[in-house]
């Protein structure tokens, strides 16, 4: 298992419970994913100035929100204005909150990532133009969404399928979020409840199915990561960048 030693993939920030760096995956090519170079996680609104400056220490210089204009309205993030990093918001859908109260279109996440991945080429694109230019600068990247897990999932299998990570491990690294989030999954629900919000257990969970039938998906309509990404407009250049940096011989 590659959570097997947690403490050298989650990160012990005191704002976030599920910030992981995607760095030390062995590959199928028997190479393994570079650390300090992506790094996925809940939302940078409960940053503390220790977690940022742990986070720049480690060579981020670039922070990309996926959250929608109205989650960054209700909750800024803490990096922007920041003077050493970089924030830029690429939203991948519209008002998530909005379309968690439609149980007959959640009966499980893969329906959102399958959503993502054929609906949303443009933002992904850009997020990828992004990181490849932030690499090149000499920054590392991190990404999130809200809790880490359903964005920030997809364009985590992205990047790890990119870099020859078997599906196994990418379905292993969308799971623990389950995990380092239990106790926030717990007080969201609570929150929906209270407020009497019927929102779908789908969205307080990360079953390895959701992310099963998502690479099912990705292969059977695109083929690869690097086919998918091509077909939405990522540049040759720009992927050889990403996976030379952040793949380790």
């Amino acid at each position: 298992m590659i959570f097997s030693n947690v403490s050298e993939h989650l990160l012990p920030l005191q704002g976030t419970a599920n910030t992981r760096d995607l760095g030390g995956y062995p590959t199928l090519e028997n190479h393994s994913t570079k650390q300090n170079v992506f790094f996925r996680s809940d939302s940078s609104s409960n940053f503390t100035a220790e977690d940022i400056t742990l986070l720049t220490d480690r060579g981020v210089g670039c922070v990309i929100d996926l959250r929608s204009d109205n989650e960054v309205v209700q909750k800024p993030s803490k990096i922007i204005g920041h003077s050493h990093v970089t924030y830029q918001q690429i939203p991948m859908i519209g008002d998530l909150s909005a379309l968690a109260t439609r149980k007959e279109d959640f009966t499980s996440m893969a329906v959102l990532y399958k959503y993502l991945l054929d609906e949303a080429g443009a933002s992904i694109a850009e997020i990828f133009h992004i990181f490849a230019q932030a690499l090149l600068a000499g920054h590392a990247c991190l990404f999130h969404c809200a809790v880490g897990k359903d964005r920030t999932g997809t364009i985590a299998m992205l990047l790890l399928k990119l870099a020859g990570v078997s599906d196994e491990l990418v379905i292993e690294d969308y799971a623990i979020t389950e995990v380092f989030m239990k106790e926030v999954f717990a007080q969201q629900r609570k929150e929906c409840e209270e407020n009497n919000i019927s929102a779908p257990d789908a969205l307080f969970a990360s079953t390895p199915e959701n992310m099963e039938s998502t690479l099912k998906h990705l292969a059977d309509t695109y083929g690869t990561a690097r086919d998918y990404l091509l077909s939405i407009g990522v540049s040759t250049e720009e992927l050889e960048t990403i996976s030379n940096m952040f793949v380790q011989e």
